[in-house]
């Protein structure tokens, strides 16, 4: 008796751990089932689409969170997704699209109520002008256009068109974000050459203006980490020694420029990603935690994992509708409501 009590108490615990870790399997259709939280140890980049629902791109595949829905997807199209690089939420027409960049090429997305239903892949041997299967950066601009940067250079696809734009040898070295203006100009930071100005126009498709570098500016690097357009179409550039914010487009003058580092009470001089709040509150994501600035008072505030950070390596930061900062760090997302920090996959 006692040794059937033993075998009983086994296999309940047993049918116990195993109902509990397929709990936290992923529920969706697309790809096999496996736990979410190891899919979630690199949270490279980070999109709130117009539902509030939150896309993560991990190291193995995509998460989405919407409330208490959470899925992952870690194959399209029969395909180990592998990699991924960046994530990118448009609305194309009512049409909910997640744009997915791996090392093999692009996957577009559709889907519903965080659920993807049908994928389109593009690479250089069905897109010609995809100029490489790696895309390093891509944004959607003002018009609709998806600009996808690569190591030899620009494509964009507009009006299911596609474009391109090879480097010229001064600018040929790898994009490592973009940002938008409001007149549709997209700044391209570079790691090393500074900071590219590209646009499309019907007649000429994409064209350029000359380069921000050190040499004509107050760039505290050539190195650009990243990039991000303002309300009033100022430029924020991160950079592994600090901050630069340039007011207008030329170049000059001098005055135009501002610089930021930790002599002026940034937390940490390598910026790896900038966000503006609701509020006009700017947010910059370190390698050591986060800054935010009040530019009418010039306040800074800083947070780190005493506060509630998981880990300070922050990659990317999104602000949604309700103005809650979310940032995907080196192993989590947290988001932080004005009041307390929040972790998701720790």
């Amino acid at each position: 008796m006692h040794t059937f009590k033993k075998l009983h108490y086994f296999w309940l615990i047993s049918f116990l751990v195993l109902a509990f870790i397929n709990s936290c399997k992923d529920d969706s259709n697309d790809g096999p089932s496996i736990p979410v939280k190891l899919m979630a140890i690199a949270g490279k980049s980070i999109n709130i689409d117009k539902s509030g629902t939150l896309w993560v791109a991990a190291d193995t595949g995509v998460i989405s969170y919407l409330g208490d829905s959470l899925k992952s997807y870690s194959k399209l199209t029969n395909k180990e997704i592998g990699e991924i690089n960046k994530i990118l939420c448009v609305n194309n027409n009512g049409v909910s699209e997640l744009w997915i960049v791996t090392a093999r090429g692009l996957y577009q997305a559709t889907y519903s109520n965080n659920v993807i239903n049908s994928i389109t892949e593009y690479n250089v041997t069905n897109t010609p002008k995809l100029l490489s299967n790696w895309v390093t950066a891509l944004l959607v601009d003002t018009a609709q256009a998806k600009w996808f940067a690569t190591p030899k250079g620009l494509s964009l696809l507009k009006n299911n068109t596609w474009y391109s734009r090879t480097f010229s040898s001064f600018s040929k070295t790898p994009v490592n974000t973009m940002g938008v203006s409001g007149e549709g100009w997209v700044f391209t930071g570079t790691n090393g050459k500074g900071v590219g100005r590209y646009t499309f126009d019907e007649v000429d498709g994409i064209s350029g203006a000359s380069y921000y570098t050190q040499e004509w500016t107050r760039l505290p690097s050539d190195t650009i980490l990243s990039v991000y357009i303002d309300k009033k179409n100022g430029q924020w550039y991160g950079t592994p020694e600090g901050i630069a914010f340039h007011a207008i487009w030329d170049t000059k003058p001098m005055e135009t420029w501002k610089s930021y580092n930790v002599s002026n009470g940034l937390i940490n001089n390598r910026v790896q990603a900038i966000a503006e709040d609701k509020n006009g509150l700017f947010w910059f994501g370190t390698a050591q935690g986060v800054s935010s600035l009040d530019t009418s008072i010039m306040q800074w505030n800083n947070y780190t994992t005493v506060d509630g950070i998981t880990n300070p390596n922050i990659i990317d930061i999104k602000v949604d509708s309700n103005n809650t900062v979310w940032f995907a760090i080196d192993g989590d997302v947290v988001s932080f409501n004005g009041i307390a920090w929040k972790s998701y996959f720790k």
